[in-house]
């Protein structure tokens, strides 16, 4: 299915720098299971023919059978330009909806 994500940016507090975007398979299921898988960030104040900021697509060749996440991409906020960004990572690994501590240590070298 589709899931949209609404964030509002200006409610977060400025100890806040990153927010990362995880496709995870659940129970059994791999990447390999999952169709389509992509994520796009847009601005929900820009026109909706507007250019996302950032896609990210599982190609089926990224679709290591047996791993069951990808980190997609960060929305992370820039000290030198007091704003924030989004890019894309597309960095599979181990962990699942059942066992998230592969995908937080995953995580940590993108923070």
């Amino acid at each position: 299915g589709t899931h949209t994500i609404y964030i509002n940016l200006e409610i977060f507090p400025s100890s806040i720098t990153t927010c990362m975007f995880v496709i995870s398979a659940y129970a059994e299921a791999t990447l390999a299971d999952i169709v389509t898988p992509s994520v796009s960030f847009r601005d929900a104040d820009a026109d909706e023919d507007a250019d996302p900021l950032c896609v990210y697509n599982l190609d089926s060749h990224d679709k290591i059978t047996h791993l069951k996440s990808v980190i997609m991409c960060k929305l992370y906020r820039s000290s030198r330009t007091d704003g924030w960004h989004v890019m894309a990572i597309g960095d599979s690994h181990r962990g699942s909806a059942s066992d998230y501590s592969p995908i937080y240590k995953a995580v940590k070298k993108f923070i």
